[in-house]
């Protein structure tokens, strides 16, 4: 089960209990509706049978879905909206407390409506938004890759791409009334473009089985460009948003460790890894290199230059059910390159001469490194500001660093950002030297635009002398921190310790300007986590632990305007002192003088039963991790992959701690929950000298990566 409050709906009984703990002064519920866009884009304009999403706070009290899309009220949440010839309601797919998924009425009139949400009887405040005829949007995955379809009905994927001159299918909404009622604008002159060229649509329509989406149907160019193809809807007054690409037929280049620089980079005459990546002049955008099983280097520094573009990038990954291992470090220098499924260690047990296994260079923007294994090395990724734009994704980082004089060095990724944003999500990062995702610079090297989420954070900094865990989590620069989104991620350290933290912003920083947390599980330490210094802050939905002292610390001194400070909602449990401004405080106190969780609570002893998340792989399908915090030590843990596996897949689930050791359960999926036996646990042995040999969380916390087979 997950705990109460952001998961699952004991929301009722956590207001009842703050009733009780406040007694009168307790506020009146409300609703805050903080905007509306479409669901595919994210953008403010509107159509007629728009699929939209409405986020805020308090929408609903608890989730409830249909998705039909039969019904205007779930969860006695109603979404209205007024246009022209009055008021009407939307259709509702979900509901949960902070996002509402709805389609807009076919039939709303006018150029601009006002749209509010209702739950029994609350109302929201009403936003405004423009109201226009057609305005395609185009449903999007991972990367920008569009939702499209063959004629039979496949999906449109890499390993199954468009091919020239073949009909295909989008999917997307805004379309308004186009195509779903006789008599309605015809669908003349509405346009696919793909790379500049215009190509007529054939047709279009509502997608059955899919409220608020549209298809459209065109025939791909004869002349498809390598490896995919920018793809927009012209309406003829609108398009569609920049940025989606349709995959198409890549070369395929392959390197072994045996290969040569006068190879022909194919299976048979494969290259060396270095002159693949010089680049040979033979690679062009859009192609895919595949590493061969096998060692590349000895504990070098290897050099990437490899160049796509934005919607062709260049790939290098791992030969499916091979083990390819870069005995060294990667210096990234080029752009839209996607680094995909191998593993970068170092074979000498001299931890401090190693180089640091990725680093993120002048020039890397669009890089995505994506479900790698990087162990043992100086440091997991270095993820410098000349990476504009780029993403780690899925990975595994673990025992990286180095012991040094004064303490352990070295941490999972290091990240830097000045523009565009960067994004962090669900790695898997525990026990490096140094701490697990540390954001940190100078005046000279900025911290802004990044998105940390999904994440599995634990035992950061158990490898140094000393066994003094540090921070999973640690946001402090030189300059103001601004537009940071913590969101998701699941921390770990063994609470008896008392030792380690999560700190977003730092006591020694400088005054930072907007930070948004929510629904993430601050667990162990000193201090569960820490806030310091933001002028506006949004902290909602977290669940924290620390068992003597903590659960949660709060520096905003000066104390931001109320407009700007949302802190409410969050469940805490265990040590009864919280701190604010440097005072000590009881629950109570906290409330009164922090002015923050009139709705959450504090439960005075440790956490209770058992928690599970999966989260699932954007870009592998079948892959995903599962985060258990197992408080009363069961057995078992059970989950339901439904949403990650098709009935009758075979699958392997292995334990992230001790990934290459043999899975901990192979089975085939049957539909439902799956069952799963829960190991003693063993942790991979690092490499070289470490002060502090690290052990297993089992049998209180464990993470698990699912595995196709």
């Amino acid at each position: 089960m997950k705990p109460p409050l952001n998961r699952r709906g004991l929301f009722v009984q956590l207001v009842l209990l703050a009733l009780l703990v406040r007694g009168a002064t307790a506020p009146v519920d409300s609703i805050t509706l903080r905007g509306v866009t479409d669901a595919a884009a994210m953008l403010p304009q509107l159509s007629p049978g728009m699929l939209i999403i409405l986020t805020g706070f308090d929408l609903a009290t608890a989730a409830a879905s249909d998705p039909t899309g039969a019904t205007t009220t779930l969860a006695g949440v109603t979404v209205l909206i007024d246009d022209a010839t009055g008021t009407q309601t939307a259709s509702l797919l979900t509901v949960t407390p902070d996002q509402i998924r709805a389609v807009l009425p076919l039939e709303l009139a006018g150029d601009e409506i006002s749209i509010h949400v209702e739950r029994d009887s609350l109302r929201s405040n009403v936003i405004q938004s423009r109201l226009l005829p057609v305005v395609p949007r185009l449903c999007a995955g991972a990367g920008g890759v569009a939702q499209a379809y063959h004629a039979d009905g496949a999906e449109i994927t890499p390993d199954a791409p468009a091919e020239p001159g073949e009909r295909v299918r989008l999917a997307l909404t805004g379309m308004g009334r186009v195509g779903f009622l006789e008599g309605d604008p015809p669908y003349a002159g509405i346009a696919a473009v793909m790379e500049g060229e215009s190509l007529p649509v054939l047709a279009t329509g509502p997608w059955e089985g899919r409220p608020g989406i549209s298809y459209a149907d065109f025939v791909t160019t004869d002349m498809l460009p390598n490896g995919g193809a920018s793809i927009t809807i012209d309406s003829g007054s609108e398009k569609s948003q920049p940025g989606i690409r349709l995959p198409t037929r890549h070369r395929e280049f392959f390197v072994a460790p045996d290969g040569s620089s006068s190879g022909a980079g194919t299976e048979s005459d494969p290259w060396d890894l270095a002159t693949a990546l010089a680049p040979h002049p033979s690679i062009q955008a859009g192609d895919t290199i595949w590493l061969r099983g096998g060692v590349y280097g000895s504990g070098t520094l290897i050099e990437s230059r490899l160049q796509g573009e934005p919607s062709r990038p260049v790939i290098l990954r791992q030969f499916p059910n091979e083990r390819a291992v870069i005995d060294g470090g990667l210096a990234i220098h080029g752009g839209y390159t996607w680094y995909w499924g191998f593993e970068v260690t170092n074979s000498n047990p001299l931890r401090e001469q190693n180089p640091q296994g990725i680093n993120t260079y002048e020039g890397s923007r669009g890089v995505k490194l994506i479900n790698l294994i990087i162990h043992d090395t100086a440091q997991g990724v270095g993820f410098w500001e000349g990476a504009v734009d780029a993403e780690i994704n899925g990975c595994l980082l673990y025992h990286n660093g180095y012991q040094g004089s004064d303490r352990g060095h070295g941490h999972g990724i290091y990240a830097q950002n000045r523009e565009g944003t960067k994004i962090i999500r669900d790695n898997i990062i525990f026990n490096q030297f140094g701490t697990g995702i540390h954001v940190y610079g100078t005046e000279r090297a900025a911290g802004t635009g990044l998105r940390i989420l999904g994440n599995a954070v634990f035992n950061n900094g158990s490898l140094a002398a000393g066994v003094s865990n540090v921070d999973n989590i640690l946001l402090a620069v030189g300059t103001p921190m601004a537009d940071i989104v913590v969101d998701d991620n699941y921390t770990w350290h063994q609470p008896t310790l008392n030792q380690g933290t999560s700190r977003l912003g730092w006591v020694y920083g400088v005054q930072n300007r907007d930070l948004t947390a929510r629904n993430n599980y601050w667990i162990g330490g000193f201090s569960a986590v820490e806030c310091w210094r933001w002028d506006s802050v949004t902290y909602r939905g977290n669940v924290s632990y620390a068992p003597r002292q903590f659960p949660a610390l709060l520096s905003l001194d000066p104390p931001p305007e109320k407009s700007a400070f949302s802190w409410d909602r969050n469940t805490y449990y265990g040590a009864p002192v919280f701190r604010w401004n440097g005072a000590n405080l009881t629950f109570a106190q906290w409330r009164s003088e922090a002015k923050a969780d009139a709705n959450s609570t504090h439960v005075p002893g440790p956490p209770r039963g058992q928690w599970t998340f999966i989260r699932k792989n954007i870009y592998e399908p079948g892959r995903a991790h599962v985060i258990v915090y197992n408080w009363d030590q069961a057995p078992v843990a059970s989950f339901d992959l439904s949403g990650v596996l098709a009935v009758g897949s075979a699958f392997e689930v292995r334990d992230a701690q001790n990934y290459f050791a043999d899975p901990v359960y192979v089975g085939t999926f049957r539909g439902g929950s799956v069952e799963l036996p829960l190991p003693a646990g063993t942790v991979a042995t690092p490499l070289g000298d470490v002060p502090s040999p690290p052990s297993h969380t089992a049998p209180h916390f464990y993470v698990f990566v699912i595995l196709p087979k």
